[in-house]
């Protein structure tokens, strides 16, 4: 089972995209992030396949989230 990683810091969206991606039938755990910083902890903790991410966010955007990423 892969596991995806969702990082959007509008609510709303973030939980349509997770329901909109476990509605379909694929083998994923569905993780969410309300902000890069929330993203970044996660990452640390869990061995993450995927991470979709938004670009334009309060305390970091999503290219700054993603340079953080060591892989």
């Amino acid at each position: 089972m892969q596991k995806v990683l969702l990082v959007n810091d509008e609510l709303n969206t973030l939980f349509s995209f997770k329901q909109t991606l476990q509605s379909g039938n694929h083998h994923w755990e569905i993780l969410t992030a309300k902000d890069g910083t929330s993203a970044l902890e996660i990452v640390s903790r869990e061995a993450i396949d995927i991470i979709i991410s938004a670009l334009q966010m309060q305390d970091m955007n999503g290219v700054e989230l993603l340079s953080k990423v060591s892989i």
